[in-house]
């Protein structure tokens, strides 16, 4: 009996591991209650925006998101265990209180997490205190470095526009800027940063096979990776 038809005869959860080293679960408006009962922390997600190119688990491929999701974050260079699993023990930290991604899923019968997973998704301004500087912040960076614009450049410049390609360095520059002032002035952490302003569009580039260098005279270019 292959992989496949096992997990097909399954009735009940093995605790095999095999959802929580994928990567972890987006989270929902039910999941709200972990950050105020101190079950997560800003550490422990990150933000992929709107736009960003993603593995979809249910519909499958590399397609566009649209609408932020925030995630537990991963953990490790070629897996993405998610962060709260101990692959020792095989066993989920904080299971009494694990998200409702997880709560669902049953990997025999997926389709209870099919029909919820797009629906009521945690948004950082759910999450953040409503009104507080950091929430202003975080709309200011979405507003000036949204993921649509930066991937309209992207795209122009693969097509040979050099305007647009100076354009996107400006952004990404602008982003890398941003991340550090704010970092300096609040002594916050990468990981918490990702959250607030979603991944470093350095890194956000690299789905269209593109990177930022600095040329001899110092000055910033993108150029394409293959």
């Amino acid at each position: 009996m292959n992989e496949a038809e096992r997990i097909d005869k399954r009735t009940f959860c093995e605790r095999c591991g095999t959802c929580c080293i994928k990567g972890g679960p987006a989270l929902h408006a039910e999941d709200l209650r972990l950050f105020k009962d101190g079950i997560l922390n800003y550490r422990q997600v990150y933000t992929l925006r709107k736009g960003e190119l993603v593995q979809e688990q249910i519909q499958g491929g590399l397609l566009p998101l649209d609408e932020e999701i925030v995630k537990i974050r991963g953990i490790g260079d070629s897996r993405w265990t998610c962060l709260v699993y101990d692959d020792d023990e095989k066993a989920c930290t904080i299971y009494e209180d694990r998200p409702a991604e997880c709560s669902i899923f049953n990997c025999w019968a997926p389709e209870d997490l099919e029909a919820m997973y797009t629906k009521d998704r945690l948004t950082r301004l759910d999450i953040v205190p409503e009104g507080s500087g950091l929430a202003e912040l975080i709309a200011t960076h979405e507003a000036q470095a949204p993921v649509a614009e930066i991937e309209t450049l992207a795209i122009a410049f693969i097509k040979g526009d050099e305007a647009a390609g100076s354009q996107l360095a400006d952004k990404i520059l602008w982003d890398a800027a941003f991340r550090s002032a704010f970092a300096e002035k609040t002594e916050t952490g990468e990981e918490e940063m990702n959250f607030f302003f979603g991944r470093p569009l350095k890194t956000v580039i690299r789905q269209f096979d593109l990177e930022i260098v600095r040329s001899d005279d110092g000055k910033y270019q993108i150029r394409k990776t293959n």
